[in-house]
């Protein structure tokens, strides 16, 4: 809305009490190819996003166990790693 109104980007910092390189990120981020920035489809984007991150593989509860023992031996993730590893989990 304020991108359509004329504000620049700083104005819209100055604004809404942000750093404008936020705002240029939030824009470049949220933006769609040739489009300019539409406000109502960050949610939808944001969305789609947090859907698509991550590895997508799920965790057997058995390696959870042992990474929860490791854990409480006071290995590091590095460590448990390096075990888990090692035994082809």
């Amino acid at each position: 809305v304020l991108l359509q109104a004329g504000k620049n980007k700083k104005e819209i910092a100055q604004l809404l009490n942000r750093h404008p390189s936020t705002i240029s990120r939030e824009i470049k981020r949220n933006s769609k190819p040739n489009q300019a920035y539409q406000a109502h489809d960050v949610v939808t984007l944001a969305r789609k996003r947090r859907k698509n991150s991550g590895n997508g593989k799920p965790i057997e509860s058995s390696v959870w166990r042992q990474v929860e023992k490791y854990l409480m031996l006071y290995y590091s993730p590095e460590q448990i790693a390096a075990r888990l590893k090692k035994v082809s989990v």
